[in-house]
């Protein structure tokens, strides 16, 4: 089984197995915190730098005619500063638009590798993020997607629920794994500290663990 992929649609999270944006996983939130990739992120926030590159407005057109387009910026406020802020509106094929969704995500450096740590939250814990400031005890776990910019595109890759797995199975990370599920397969999370997590991804598994199925990753458009 591939990678978890799910959909935000008219306010309602819903496991599906067409390509969806990535920018939406965060919004499973505690119906689907099982899910997540990491109790931990690659790095710290409060240290993590800002990628420049990914701010601005970014656009993919699916097959069935919907449109996303994705909004990223710095958070600001109370957060630390290299703290995203990502804003997707879907505008469906019919011209109605959906519900947006937010989440925060910071990224993280790993040689010539580049991730975005994905903030996944509840909504009331979201605002206290917002308001507050950075506080783990707010934070349920993390999607850590592999990202590069080339020129005006955007790719993302998710990780590959199977390889988590077995990386964990060999004794390799450690990690939760969870019961089988149709829609899904079975989930695995890793909850080993950060500089674990950030050591598995610069080895010679970093490759394994994303998904090379065309579900699993999502190129967008910058915007001009």
């Amino acid at each position: 089984m591939g990678p978890a992929i799910f959909s935000f649609e008219r306010g309602v999270i819903m496991k599906t197995r067409r390509t969806v944006g990535l920018w939406l996983l965060p919004l499973l939130c505690l119906l689907m915190a099982s899910c997540i990739d990491s109790k931990c992120p690659l790095g710290d926030p409060k240290t993590s730098k800002a990628d420049p590159a990914l701010h601005g407005v970014w656009r993919m057109v699916r097959d069935h005619g919907q449109v996303e387009y994705c909004h990223v910026g710095v958070a600001a406020g109370k957060l630390p500063a290299g703290t995203l802020r990502l804003v997707l509106v879907n505008q469906n094929a019919d011209g109605s638009l959906d519900r947006p969704g937010e989440v925060l995500a910071f990224p993280t450096s790993l040689g010539k590798n580049r991730y975005l740590n994905v903030v996944v939250t509840d909504e009331d814990d979201l605002e206290r993020l917002n308001k507050d400031g950075w506080n783990p005890k707010w934070v349920q776990g993390y999607f850590i997607l592999k990202y590069r910019i080339q020129d005006d595109a955007l790719t993302f890759w998710n990780m590959d629920q199977d390889a988590k797995r077995r990386a964990i199975e060999a004794g390799k990370i450690k990690g939760e794994i969870g019961k089988k599920d149709s829609a899904i397969g079975q989930s695995a999370c890793f909850t080993d500290t950060p500089e674990k997590l950030a050591s598995l991804l610069e080895s010679a598994e970093s490759d394994k663990l994303f998904s090379k199925l065309p579900e699993g990753m999502q190129t967008y458009k910058r915007m001009k």
